[in-house]
């Protein structure tokens, strides 16, 4: 039990770290690039299928992971809206993926 605790503790500090560094970073640009845009390159594209994909993972790690990126969560709401994204949400199995 001691040993599960100790990389239990670990998780949580190299998730904590990653949330405060690269995804705080990442998601600052990302705010930046939203701004008065519907989609990343101005069109749905790959680039808002990777950030779909990756926001659930941040999501499923740190539900309030957008908390702070309002812009992102619009994009995140605008991308499962699509009709053809949110069937195949509907439908995918459930994991972390």
């Amino acid at each position: 039990f001691r040993f599960s605790r100790k990389i239990q503790l670990k998780r949580a500090e190299d998730l904590a770290k990653v949330l405060t560094g690269t995804v705080k970073q990442v998601y600052s640009l990302l705010e930046k690039q939203l701004s008065g845009e519907e989609y990343l390159v101005g069109e749905i594209s790959l680039a808002d299928i990777v950030f779909l994909y990756v926001t659930h993972i941040l999501i499923a790690l740190a539900p309030t992971v957008l908390g702070d990126y309002p812009n992102s969560a619009i994009l995140l709401q605008r991308i499962e809206g699509l009709p053809k994204i949110a069937a195949w949400m509907k439908k995918r199995p459930e994991t972390m993926m």
